[in-house]
């Protein structure tokens, strides 16, 4: 590790309040201390270690962050962001493929619905929500049951826009276990469905509603649906779509069954 980045991440996780006080505008010590409820040495230390790596600088009446110090406070906030998002999310994605694709800004501010003794549905209600919202639903599918083909049907039924990639398996054990060979949906306009033989770790789905978008992950465990991630920031919206753009355009159409 280059000397200049040894330490850093400890730099920060003692001075980031000091920092971010300093973000704000020209801050003198003694508000410091008063503001952050602590000692004149401890603020002193801090002020001391945040200017000599270049992310604080004196002015007239105090300190202030500078373009550095700004820039890495933000990157911290994005990394403690990420790593909170993972650490609730661990039981879900810990029944995934190590090597499962999933970004650290997927997690960062994202809800994650469990199933729960009282309710156990609570993750399907959510996909079935998310459904009945979007007017348009793109991505790939690791699994399928009745309740989902049900949900789906209605939504197509009512006017969504969907554009499916399933894997072989899973598409054959659609047609056949839920007796689809023929259904009229697969004909409609609004249905897109195409066929993959790569392995799909888990379902990643983009909603659309006009200009809003969520993004979804639907985890599988072998005792059922482990849980249902869903965030609507920029960065996992952007990362979900260029995911499911790249599988779309590897795997095969299908014509209607």
């Amino acid at each position: 590790m280059p000397a200049r980045s040894s330490g850093l991440l400890g730099l920060l996780s003692f001075r980031a309040p000091v920092l971010r006080a300093l973000s704000t505008g020209v801050v003198g010590k003694r508000e410091l201390v008063s503001n952050l409820d602590v000692s004149r040495s401890t603020v002193d230390r801090a002020v001391r270690e945040l200017a000599t790596r270049g992310f604080v600088e004196p002015v007239d009446g105090g300190y202030r962050a500078t373009l550095s110090g700004q820039v890495v406070l933000d990157a911290l906030d994005r990394f403690e962001a990420a790593t909170t998002g993972v650490d609730e999310a661990a039981d879900v994605l810990s029944v995934l493929p190590r090597e499962a694709p999933f970004p650290p800004s997927l997690f960062a501010g994202a809800e994650v619905v469990r199933p729960s003794p009282v309710a156990p549905d609570r993750p399907a209600e959510t996909n079935r929500e998310l459904l009945s919202w979007a007017d348009t639903v793109r991505g790939l599918v690791s699994a399928v049951s009745e309740r989902y083909v049900d949900t789906y049907q209605e939504a197509i039924e009512t006017g969504t826009s969907v554009e499916l990639v399933f894997p072989s398996s899973v598409f054959e054990r659609l047609l056949s276990r839920y007796d689809l060979v023929g259904d009229p949906v697969f004909g409609l306009d609004r249905v897109s469905v195409r066929e993959t033989d790569e392995r799909v770790p888990c379902s990643v789905k983009l909603h659309e509603r006009g200009d809003e978008q969520v993004a979804s992950l639907t985890v599988y465990g072998s005792d059922g649906l482990r849980g249902v991630v869903t965030n609507d920031s920029p960065e996992a919206v952007s990362w979900t779509a260029a995911y499911i753009d790249h599988h779309w355009q590897r795997a095969d159409a299908l014509p209607s069954p």
